[in-house]
Order: C-alpha cells, then sequence, then structure tokens
C-alpha cells in the first residue's frame, strides 16, 4: 500500500500537469450524465469504471453538494477526492488500474460550477472561480 501511494505521488505529476494524453479524464466523461432535476437544479452523475460513483447536486449554484456514492478506495479501478486548494472533485486511478496499464497514472478533474471534467487541475480552478449561473 505505502509502496502504491508513493507510486502515485512520484509518478503521478505528469497527470497533474495534463502534459499527457489523460485516459483518467476520458474515462469520467463517458461515465457522465447529467439532468435537470423537478426542483430546476442540474445534477450530474459520473459513473467511473466499476468502483466509483460521484454526484453533483446543483451544477452551477454556490450551494452546489457533492457525493462520493460509490468507492472502493484505493483498491478499486478509480477513487475520488476533493481538493480544498481548487475546489475539484479529483479522481485517481486505483490499485485495479494501476497494475493493469503501463506509463504514468493520470487525474482528471471536475468542476463542481459547470460539472465538466478537466485533465489539468488548474483549468478546474478556472472554472470553479467563474461567478454561478442564475
Amino acid at each position: 500500500m505505502l509502496r502504491f501511494c508513493l507510486m502515485l505521488m512520484l509518478l503521478g505529476a505528469k497527470g497533474l500537469s495534463g502534459q499527457s494524453a489523460n485516459s483518467t479524464a476520458e474515462v469520467v466523461r463517458k461515465g457522465m450524465s447529467c439532468r435537470q432535476a423537478s426542483t430546476g437544479h442540474i445534477e450530474c452523475t459520473y459513473t467511473i469504471g466499476q468502483s466509483l460513483v460521484v454526484l453533483i447536486a446543483g451544477v452551477g449554484e454556490d450551494g452546489a453538494t457533492i457525493f462520493i456514492d460509490k468507492t472502493e478506495g484505493l483498491k478499486g479501478d478509480y477513487y475520488a477526492s476533493i481538493s480544498m486548494a481548487h475546489q475539484c472533485v479529483v479522481v485517481k486511478p486505483g490499485e485495479k488500474t494501476v497494475s493493469k496499464k503501463a506509463g504514468l497514472p493520470t487525474f482528471a478533474f471536475i468542476a463542481h460550477r459547470d460539472g465538466k471534467v478537466y485533465p489539468d487541475w488548474t483549468q478546474c480552478r478556472d472554472a470553479n472561480l467563474a461567478p454561478p449561473r442564475s
């Protein structure tokens, strides 16, 4: 477990920079589904691989809420955390995905302000800084 975490820290920097092709962002986009609830709020669900489901209720609103609805943590194919620095959901490959793929792991970043998936944290941060939609 410690070796896996160290590998993500050391090798994951390329995923943070967005300089390589971002397969994690592609996986997240493929599992993305948004709809307007009866209350008028926009809800987006992200079914990511087999082990992670993230829901954002109130996309674009100041009171948007992020739910990690299903996770197996590091042991799954993907897992998520929320960064307080840029206010993005950070999707990372878990042990099942890293063990199957060669090369550096890549991260994906989901903005609560627009519900979009970004391959780079700075783009996600900038999206979250945009004014709320009316």
